[in-house]
Parts: structure tokens; sequence; C-alpha cells
């Protein structure tokens, strides 16, 4: 399974784990200026995953109101379940 979430994270799923990465424009080597994957964390059971994603999006954001962050946090929800029902 491969799926991609806000064009931004890409999840993945072995036989015992799910692993989110997160897109990112490589900045020096052999690779400066290409998309590359930066490994977020592997996780057990889907709902740490998104918890974790949830949550780096957050730290990421320049969000800075309870507000922002509850419209945010609902945004990335829908567009994980959209993503898991393949929409």
């Amino acid at each position: 399974m491969k799926i991609e979430i806000d064009n931004r994270y890409i999840i993945e799923s072995s036989t015992h784990d799910f692993v989110l990465y997160e897109k990112k424009v490589s900045q020096s080597g052999k690779t400066k200026g290409q998309i590359v994957l930066s490994r977020l964390g592997f996780f057990p059971k889907m709902h740490q995953l998104v918890r974790e994603l949830i949550t780096h999006d957050l730290k990421q954001s320049d969000i800075d109101t309870i507000k922002a962050m509850q419209e945010r946090i609902e945004s990335v929800a829908m567009q994980c379940e959209q993503a898991f029902k393949g929409e």
C-alpha cells in the first residue's frame, strides 16, 4: 500500500508496520532540487501514524490560535479519510 496525503506525506505499509514519509526538496548533494522522502517514523498501528502525522503537521505550521489549530486538525483528518477511501 502507498497512500499520499496533501501532496506532502506518503504512507507505506509492510506486513509488520506502517511508515510515514515527508516529501522535501533536497538542498544539497547529487539530489539537489529533487523531491526526496524523509522518513518520519515506523508505526505498528495506523492510528499511531495518523496521530504523528497531525502532530508533525501542526509543529511545521505557523498556527497561532486554537481555532486555527482545530481547523488544521480537521483538514488533515479529512485528507487522510479521503486518501484511505481512495478518493
